[in-house]
């Protein structure tokens, strides 16, 4: 099963547009409007759309399960908005008919079963005579469905307008970017625990414990294999944050008698404790509450904070201290009538932690535990999952990091693994394992890589799809700005965005753009017949395939170098002032046509003698000896 063609009639930037995504077919569908009763164009029924093969097809190109289609073009072509509409509008549960006047398109899809030869559509009934198609709109519900997994590099933290939605399509689709997860869980964090203590670095905590959870289930406990490129970590490192405890709670407004003692006790804890694992990890919870106490936690418990504090004996030993701090506040308290037992479960957790550290001691030196993941998984998924209950009511005790230690591309790849790991065997979500068909949805997935990892980000997707899930069939559609992503894709599995301008009628002179304003999304993917993707070299990709119209320099070197040139040509000082700062320029252009033209321009204005030429000539000869013996060396 293969996505194959989408129209879409009007959403956000995109009007009237369709978009081709399997190189095995080429699409063309033939629209016709006329007027509803209340005057508004709507499409007629039985539109034309003709479905060809393509002769030249390479079958299993990339791999027998796996099919990729890339989506390009520079910012705000409409990229992110075709994935919105994929990833929502073809699930099972998706009414175009009720959603069409919110913020849903009116749209359809087809669908490719190669097993029988036969086409689905969803959002339309059709009527079919051999390759052409004739199509109506319809709210028809289809049983053949893509289970949808989405994808972001983002780590921005805010709400998707859709995510009122999020349970009804849930079935279909999992969301696994990290602003959508940081929704979910302050929703839950709010449900279960009946408070907001719903900050950004809580919940960013939170998903940290999460990412490190998913990677060891999926690599340690479930045997899923990491690529070729990849060594799997041998030990989880375990940070104690009690620099960030410490500094947060100087700034805790309580009684100042009161935050004078607990200051010194932590003092005291600093100088003396640290090492004491169980009075520290107390000591910290109940720095924690306090902290969070003044953040909000206030609002939740009917008690004041100061009163809990009236009857201990400051006087006594630390652990002492400790001890009847935590008996008084490990308390069930009403609530609004209601018994609510925040505080209890979060000492329990902490109770249950401190014994599973007590078990990790032999790990533990220099204020860290270093864990051996093989021989300790359990007991690490327990702690992380107890870390969890921790930071849902306060924030982190904990950092995590792997040993070896991970570039921040490894790590990227790594979470990102965990993550289709979560979504193929979600709990919840049987449907992955029903029919095996999977739409992956990536929305610039390699913003954030090194262009040595976006150099290699095709081919170790398609290793890690096709030796942990070879039992699944993919449609990745992937958003990028790299050109190291289009070379290693034919032109045919690649969708060409721009957005519609005053030029566009003079670049693209046979393109319809009847309809479209400026700023519409255009597709030209069929006017690239003469540009080849697949292993081209990255000017060209950069130039064509992403419409750079103002070249591949930086503006502040072409500003420069326009700068040069006009003194030379013009005698223009507004800038560049004298000959030297102008030579000067010229000698640190990289590029050596553009270097060797200016030179000549420099060299004829300002007449250059000859001797000067080759003592120059003869400099820059030197400097490139210098420079070959330093590489030798």
């Amino acid at each position: 099963m293969e996505l194959v063609y989408l129209w879409v009639e009007d959403y956000k930037n995109i009007r009237k547009q369709g978009f081709d995504f399997s190189p095995r077919f080429e699409c063309e569908f033939f629209p016709e409007y006329e007027k509803d009763i209340n005057g508004k164009e709507k499409l007629k029924d039985n539109c034309k759309l003709i479905i060809k093969p393509k002769e030249n097809y390479v079958e299993d190109f990339f791999s027998k399960n796996i099919n990729i289609t890339a989506i390009i073009g520079e910012n705000g072509t409409g990229k992110s908005s075709v994935l919105e509409i994929i990833k929502y509008g073809s699930s099972l549960n998706y009414d175009f008919k009720t959603k069409i006047e919110t913020i849903y398109p009116q749209c359809f899809y087809v669908l490719y079963d190669k097993n029988d030869g036969s086409y689905i559509f969803k959002g339309a009934e059709k009527k079919q005579d051999k390759n052409i198609f004739y199509v109506t709109y319809s709210d028809k519900r289809i049983d053949e469905i893509f289970q949808n997994i989405y994808y972001s590099s983002s780590d921005t933290f805010y709400s998707y307008p859709e995510l009122s939605t999020s349970y009804q399509i849930s079935e279909h689709i999992t969301n696994v970017t990290n602003a959508y997860m940081c929704e979910k869980l302050a929703e839950t964090i709010q449900n279960n625990l009946n408070h907001k203590l719903t900050s950004y670095k809580q919940l960013i905590d939170y998903l940290e414990n999460i990412h490190i959870e998913n990677g060891i289930n999926a690599f340690y406990k479930d045997n899923i294999k990491l690529p070729n490129h990849f060594n799997k970590p041998t030990s989880l490192i375990v940070y104690i944050n009690y620099k960030y405890i410490y500094t947060a709670f100087k700034g805790v407004k309580l009684d100042e008698n009161l935050h004078n003692k607990l200051q010194g006790l932590m003092s005291k804890f600093e100088q003396n404790d640290r090492n004491n694992i169980e009075y520290m990890i107390k000591h910290f919870g109940i720095l924690s509450i306090l902290i969070q106490y003044g953040r909000g936690l206030k609002n939740t418990l009917n008690f004041e904070i100061e009163d809990i504090f009236n009857d201990i004996d400051f006087t006594s030993s630390n652990f002492e201290i400790i001890d009847n701090i935590i008996i008084k506040l490990n308390k069930r308290y009403d609530i609004d009538g209601v018994e609510n037992n925040i505080l209890k479960e979060y000492f329990t957790s902490i109770f249950k932690i401190i014994k599973l550290l007590k078990d990790f001691d032999k790990y533990y030196k220099n204020e860290m535990f270093i864990i051996p993941i093989e021989l300790e998984a359990d007991k690490i998924l327990e702690l992380i999952n107890l870390h969890k209950n921790i930071t849902a009511t306060t924030f982190s005790f904990f950092t995590y990091s792997f040993k070896p230690l991970m570039s921040s591309g490894h790590k990227t790849f790594f979470n990102f693994f965990g993550k289709l790991f979560y979504a193929l065997n979600y709990q919840y979500n049987l449907l992955p394992k029903k029919n095996k068909k999977i739409l992956l949805l990536l929305d610039e997935p390699d913003v954030f890589l090194h262009p040595d990892w976006q150099q290699k980000y095709i081919n170790i997707l398609i290793n890690f799809l096709n030796i942990n899930y070879s039992q699944y069939k993919f449609h990745i559609i992937i958003t990028s700005h790299s050109p190291f992503i289009l070379s290693d894709l034919p032109k045919e599995n690649v969708i060409f965005l721009d957005k519609f301008d005053d030029e566009t009628i003079k670049k693209y002179p046979k393109l319809n753009i009847k309809d479209l304003e400026r700023g519409n999304c255009i597709n030209l993917s069929s006017e690239m017949e003469d540009f080849n993707t697949f292993g081209a070299n990255i000017h060209t990709l950069l130039s064509r395939g992403f419409f750079m119209k103002d070249g591949l320099m930086g503006e502040f070197a072409k500003e420069k170098i326009n700068q040069v040139y006009n003194f030379i040509a013009d005698n223009d000082t507004s800038f560049i002032k004298t000959k030297k700062e102008a030579q000067n320029i010229i000698n640190l252009i990289g590029e050596p046509m553009l270097k060797k033209e200016l030179q000549f321009l420099y060299d004829e204005k300002f007449e250059i003698d000859d001797i000067d030429k080759q003592i120059r000539e003869h400099e820059e000869a030197i400097e490139k000896l210098k420079s070959k013996k330093k590489k030798n060396d």
